[in-house]
């Protein structure tokens, strides 16, 4: 705790949220997963950010935990159905679990919203995705 009785907020993120990417990065998934669900408490899960949860669809996916994986982005898309990141993992968690019909659905919706994905050019995230990430995977899904 960096300030008592504050839940501090360095570059205007939730410290929790900045810890559980870099557990991320780090391929530490339980730690992540502990870090951003503290974050979707700390803030509320309306008020949480959206990445938030996917992360936590990401790391639910390489923990092989698939089912809890696909509620994870679904949460994103409560938020908003323009996350082209969940879609993608959902896509591709589809995929992992034989519902072929579905990972196509949302590989579809990814590339729908990709305008929407969030952007900055000064930085490169950790989950970044590019639109030819995501028509291989839709060409992938049509063999």
């Amino acid at each position: 705790m960096l300030t008592p009785n504050v839940v501090d907020a360095p570059w205007g993120e939730d410290i929790d949220f900045l810890r559980g990417e870099c557990h991320y990065g780090n391929e530490d998934y339980e730690n992540a997963i502990k870090s951003f669900n503290q974050s979707a408490a700390n803030q509320g899960e309306d008020w949480a950010d959206v990445h938030t949860f996917v992360y936590l669809g990401l790391c639910e996916y390489k923990l092989g935990n698939y089912n809890k994986s696909v509620s994870e982005f679904q949460r994103a898309l409560k938020q908003s159905e323009n996350i082209c990141e969940a879609h993608l993992g959902l896509a591709k968690t589809h995929e992992k679990l034989g519902e072929l019909n579905l990972a196509k659905t949302h590989i579809v919706k990814a590339e729908n919203s990709f305008n929407y994905k969030r952007d900055d050019y000064y930085n490169e995230y950790l989950n970044e995705i590019y639109l030819s990430e995501i028509l291989d995977f839709k060409m992938h899904l049509e063999k």
